[in-house]
């Protein structure tokens, strides 16, 4: 972790100078990552909700039929 912290600030302006040398397809495929990730881990806690609640609605199921 202190790592990490350390290393962040001297490389975020180096890292965006590279975002900008990089060509369109390379930005674009970047964005999509990102944008894909940050999905992900904002929805992560109702999509892991969600499939746990149709698990156990499918598990239940034949219990409800008997």
């Amino acid at each position: 972790m202190h790592f990490s912290s350390q290393i962040l600030p001297s490389t975020k302006f180096k890292d965006m100078k590279k975002f900008r040398d990089l060509n369109f397809y390379e930005k674009l495929l970047v964005s999509a990552l990102v944008v894909i990730l940050a999905l992900i881990a904002f929805n992560w806690s109702s999509f892991s909700a969600r499939v746990m609640h149709s698990f156990s609605v499918y598990t239940e199921q034949p219990k409800t039929k008997n």
